[in-house]
């Protein structure tokens, strides 16, 4: 069995994907693909990840734990996807001292003894920290700017640093990653890739994330259109996107008001390019998947 962990992160997908897979279950069932519900998994797991800070599990403890997050599943389950944005930290340990996620070599390093005996891929989304720390500022609720970039100058956040710190401490983990931004255009192929289906696998909820952004009427003409054209490469299903988000996309949807108290344009404009720059560093990192329209 392989498990696949998708860790958020925070602010990106939430829980469309588990929406997504779960929508597909009989597909998934089929092909022994386990995805337990969030509720079904996340106290358990969370607590026994706190419990390894001051001992190690039993192999006992491992069992029962792994027989709890495939009750209800098929039998030989050859994939069990696992998807919990909080993995690495609460949202106020996202940041702290210029790098992004502190503990998640900590939390990796545990998880992979915790399930020593099966090999796991790690997913991840990225966003452009010039929207990503608004979006956390606004989740912790606090008041103060500092307390989320946590000594932390904003131009030095890099998401290539952490998926470089994971590439040196786990080097055979394979990587799977992409930017929030493109979600809503490439959603059915993460999808697939986390269940790890060819791109030409039938499943439900492609363009789940995609739809919810435009106008009704937008919704309208695309099913139609797509129904017309079941056969589009990737190329043509992302001019079709493109050409109806530009046309069709509900401004209350598809924008999302954020603000960081003393941030200026010029500030965002230059996250935003060095952003784009260190997406080009991590598609150049070994191992790593970099999934883009």
């Amino acid at each position: 069995m392989k498990i696949v962990l998708h860790a958020g992160v925070h602010k990106t997908d939430e829980d469309g994907f588990l929406g997504t897979l779960t929508a597909s279950e009989r597909i998934l069932k089929k092909n022994r693909i386990a995805v337990p519900s969030a509720a079904h998994f996340r106290k358990p797991l969370r607590e026994k990840l706190i419990q390894m800070n001051k001992a190690a599990p039993s192999p006992e403890e491992r069992e029962a734990l792994l027989d709890l997050l495939l009750s209800n599943e098929p039998e030989e389950v050859e994939r069990l996807i696992i998807s919990n944005s909080n993995f690495f930290g609460t949202p106020k340990e996202a940041i702290d001292n210029d790098i992004f996620y502190p503990s998640a070599l900590n939390q990796l390093a545990k998880f992979r003894y915790l399930f020593q005996e099966y090999p796991f891929e790690l997913f991840l989304s990225l966003r452009n920290p010039a929207t990503f720390v608004p979006a956390l500022f606004e989740m912790s609720k606090t008041e103060n700017p500092a307390d989320i970039l946590s000594n932390s100058d904003p131009y030095a956040l890099q998401w290539s640093e952490l998926i470089g710190r994971i590439r040196q401490s786990i080097p055979e983990l394979p990587i799977t990653v992409w930017c929030h931004e493109d979600s809503p255009f490439i959603w059915g192929r993460i999808s697939r890739a986390m269940a790890g289906l060819p791109a030409e696998h039938a499943m439900r909820g492609d363009f789940a994330l995609f739809g919810s952004l435009l106008s009704e009427e937008g919704l309208t003409r695309f099913k139609t259109y797509v129904q017309k054209h079941p056969n589009m490469t990737q190329d043509q299903l992302y001019r079709t996107l493109t050409a109806f988000y530009d046309k069709f996309a509900d401004p209350d949807k598809a924008s999302e008001t954020l603000a960081m108290p003393g941030w200026s344009d010029m500030l965002i404009e230059d996250l935003t390019e060095f952003y784009e720059e260190d997406v080009e560093d991590i598609r150049n990192i070994p191992n790593v998947t970099l999934i883009s329209p």
